[in-house]
């Protein structure tokens, strides 16, 4: 069983989670540069992983049985891509139990767990002033997965009197950021990218920026919070990012036909109440007429079938006639939500001193991602 103590080692170990993800491999590569005697501990579901470390100083595990930490540092970038709500729960329970697995008793160290500023799309959550989540619902699932993570992750630390920290990330950009790229794939594509109206702020974080922070986070947080806001781009909209690529691959961006990304829900709501109105009628019609318990189980499958949903949805929103939804779908409302967002954060209960210490600009910023379009498009 190997122990890890930094309190009475020569070296620094931290164990990251999730390591081998964008953000993960962005951070351990500032580590491995900032600090030569660093030993870094990636815990991965996949071994394989460790192709993305070529350095001795990182070790890949998927076993977690001959390992304790007693004191250090432990980062949790780790999400589940599951795409069901129950699969998605268990999962976040499984990865927060996998962290206090390997805590030993005697821990003297922090966990710093990576969250969203998603959360703040559910109800009764107010962005200025992050605390405890008091409302989590069913809104979408990587929605669900961060706040119930969260929520995992306090309830277990309480218990054990555990140290930890969660920081709410930002939109991630950076170059092969999965945001820089769908904006390259939708100009491509032409499909809408920027609001007729109004300003739509980014609430980005640059990667540069977020893998120094979090390396030297403590030095901008204090004892009275235990949940931060980390988007020191907020305030930035999307047209200051989308006009540079699109002007690089020299193709205008579309505008969506409508000012905000709640318009949408005008739709999908009355479908949602035609289904509710409809649902008793379609189940006692086709007990009656239905010979075949079979056929009648299929006709209730249908009945949810989300492709007829969307389908209703978008024919029903076209009657209303305000607004032409006519290429609208549920990937679609996913997309304007992030790009029609007229709520801007920051970088609440962290120290504003911060901003003078983080190493990349707007400026740099959006030369940093019009060299990766530059090159690879």
């Amino acid at each position: 069983m190997e122990i890890i103590d930094n309190q009475n080692s020569g070296n620094e170990t931290v164990i990251v989670f999730g390591g081998a993800g964008y953000i993960g491999r962005y951070f351990i590569k500032f580590l491995l540069k900032n600090n030569p005697s660093i030993r870094i501990i990636v815990v991965s579901r996949n071994i394989s992983k460790k192709m993305f470390f070529r350095d001795e100083r990182v070790k890949v595990i998927n076993d977690l049985s001959n390992i304790k930490v007693r004191n250090c540092r432990i980062y949790n970038f780790a999400v589940s891509t599951a795409i069901s709500f129950k699969e998605v729960e268990t999962v976040a329970k499984k990865i927060i139990n996998n962290i206090f697995s390997i805590i030993d008793k005697n821990f003297q160290g922090e966990i710093i767990h990576i969250s969203s500023i998603a959360v703040y799309d559910l109800p009764g959550n107010d962005h200025k002033n992050p605390q405890e989540l008091k409302h989590v619902n069913k809104s979408d699932v990587y929605t669900f997965i961060k706040a119930k993570s969260e929520q995992y992750l306090i309830k277990e630390s309480k218990k054990s009197n555990i140290n930890y920290k969660i920081i709410r990330i930002g939109n991630v950009i950076g170059p092969g950021s999965t945001w820089i790229n769908k904006i390259v794939e939708r100009l491509y594509e032409q499909k809408p990218l920027i609001g007729k109206e109004g300003q739509y702020y980014s609430n980005t974080t640059f990667i540069g920026n977020l893998v120094y922070f979090l390396s030297n986070y403590e030095e901008f947080v204090n004892d009275k919070h235990s949940i931060y806001n980390f988007c020191e781009f907020g305030e930035i909209t999307w047209d200051e990012y989308i006009k540079p690529v699109s002007d690089i691959l020299k193709i205008k961006p579309m505008e969506w036909n409508f000012n905000s990304y709640k318009d949408i829900k005008v739709g999908l709501l009355e479908d949602i109440n035609f289904l509710k109105k409809n649902i008793y009628k379609e189940i006692v019609t086709n007990a009656l007429k239905m010979p075949s318990a079979t056929k009648f189980v299929l006709r209730i499958l249908d009945l949810f079938d989300p492709n007829k949903i969307k389908t209703n949805a978008k024919n029903k929103v076209n009657k209303i006639g305000k607004f032409d939804y006519s290429y609208l779908d549920l990937s679609e409302y996913k997309m304007a939500k992030i790009y029609l967002k007229n709520k801007c954060i920051g970088i609440e209960y962290l120290d504003k001193k911060l901003l003078k210490y983080l190493p990349y600009s707007i400026e740099k910023t959006k030369q940093i991602i019009s060299n990766y379009v530059k090159y690879n498009f």
